[in-house]
C-alpha cells in the first residue's frame, strides 16, 4: 500500500544499494519489533527479506509504503527468525520508506580493469552467502560477476585471460550451488561453458559426472569420471573414484535386471532341423525337331512348345 508517492521512473535492481527507513509490526499489534532508519543495503544481500525485496523492487526514490508478508512468505529459519513474542501464523507489516538508491554503473561504461574489479567484489560477496547456506543469493552474485566478464572492451591480453580464468570460477561456483539445490541439468550447463575453454578442467569434469550420474546417464557420467582418473595427481581423483564406483554399481545392477528380464527368452525356441521335401524326378525327353510346323506323330502338346513322349 503506497503512503508517498516517488519520484522518478527508476527502482531498484539486483545489487542496487539502497538508504531506507522502516518499521516492522505484526499486523492487527501495536508493539514495534524492529525500527532502522537510513540504512545502507544493497538489494540481493543477505540483509532482507526476499519478500521485503520484491516489495521494494516496485518501489520509487522517496516512496513510503506498507509492505505485508504472508507467513509462507517469510522464507526458511535460516533467512529469517521471529521476534519474541510473535506467532508463527501472523503477518508482517513493514512501514517502509526507500529514501534513495545507487545501482551499479552498467557494464558498458566500465573498462577493463573495472570490470574484474566488479567481479570479483561479486565473487567473494557470493562465496560468503554460500558458506552461510545462502544457496539462492549467492548464485545471483555468482551469475552478476559472470555479467561484468562477458564484455572484452578496452582490455588488454593479460586482462582478457584474468578475466577467463575468473569467469571460469564462477562458473564452477554456480555448478557448486546447484549441486546444493539439486538442479543436475544446470549443473551439466554449467560445467560445458568452462569445458569448452578448458576441456581438462578437473573440478568441471567431476562436478558434470557427478550430474550425469545423478540423472542416470551412466555412460556420460562414466566418459566424465574417467577424464579425471585419467590425469593422476589432480586432487578431484579420489573424489572421481568414489563416484566412478556409485556408477559402477547402478552400471551392475541395471545388468543384472536386464539379465534377469531377459535370460532364458531364446531357450525356448525350437531349432530342430525342418525335414527337407524330397525332389521328385522328371524324364525330359529331348525335342524332336521335324520340318512340319505340326507336333510330330504320338506327341501331345501340354504348356508351352516342349513336346513330352505320352507313357
Amino acid at each position: 500500500m503506497e503512503l508517498q508517492k516517488g519520484a522518478g521512473w527508476e527502482k531498484p535492481e539486483f545489487d542496487t544499494v539502497m538508504t531506507l527507513s522502516w518499521q516492522l509490526k505484526a499486523e492487527g499489534g501495536d508493539a514495534v519489533l524492529e525500527q532502522k532508519t537510513d540504512c545502507a543495503v544493497a538489494m540481493g544481500s543477505e540483509a532482507l527479506l526476499p519478500a521485503l525485496e520484491a516489495g521494494l523492487a516496485t518501489m520509487k526514490a522517496g516512496e513510503q509504503a506498507l509492505i505485508r508478508i504472508q507467513p509462507h512468505a517469510r522464507g526458511t529459519a535460516e533467512e529469517y527468525s521471529l521476534p519474541d513474542g510473535v506467532a508463527e501464523d501472523a503477518v508482517l507489516v513493514y512501514d517502509v520508506t526507500l529514501t534513495s538508491f545507487e545501482t551499479p554503473p552498467p557494464v558498458w561504461k566500465l573498462k577493463g580493469h573495472e570490470r574484474l574489479e566488479w567481479a570479483s567484489k561479486r565473487k567473494a560477496e557470493g562465496n560468503e552467502l554460500f558458506k552461510k547456506g545462502k544457496n539462492e543469493r549467492a548464485r545471483k552474485k555468482y551469475q552478476s560477476g559472470i555479467g561484468y566478464l562477458e564484455s572484452e572492451y578496452e582490455t588488454t591480453e593479460q586482462q582478457r585471460q584474468e578475466a577467463q580464468d575468473l569467469k571460469t570460477t564462477l562458473h564452477l561456483n554456480v555448478a557448486a550451488v546447484d549441486i546444493k539445490r539439486g538442479m543436475w541439468d544446470e549443473v551439466i550447463k554449467s560445467c560445458t561453458r568452462v569445458l569448452k575453454v578448458a576441456p581438462q578442467n578437473t573440478k568441471a569434469l567431476l562436478r558434470q559426472g557427478k550430474a550425469y550420474n545423478e540423472l542416470n546417464e551412466l555412460l556420460e557420467a562414466k566418459r566424465s569420471l574417467q577424464a579425471v582418473l585419467d590425469q593422476d595427481g589432480a586432487p578431484e581423483v579420489a573424489d572421481a573414484r568414489k563416484e566412478m564406483a556409485k556408477v559402477s554399481k547402478k552400471v551392475k545392477a541395471q545388468d543384472d535386471k536386464d539379465r534377469k528380464a531377459f535370460g532364458g527368452m531364446f531357450s525356448r525356441v525350437n531349432l530342430e532341423k525342418k525335414e527337407e521335401p524330397k525332389e521328385t524326378q522328371v524324364d525330359i525327353v529331348p525335342e524332336v525337331v521335324t520340318d512340319s510346323d505340326e507336333p510330330p506323330e504320338g506327341a501331345q502338346e501340354p504348356d508351352g512348345n516342349l513336346y513330352f513322349t505320352e507313357a
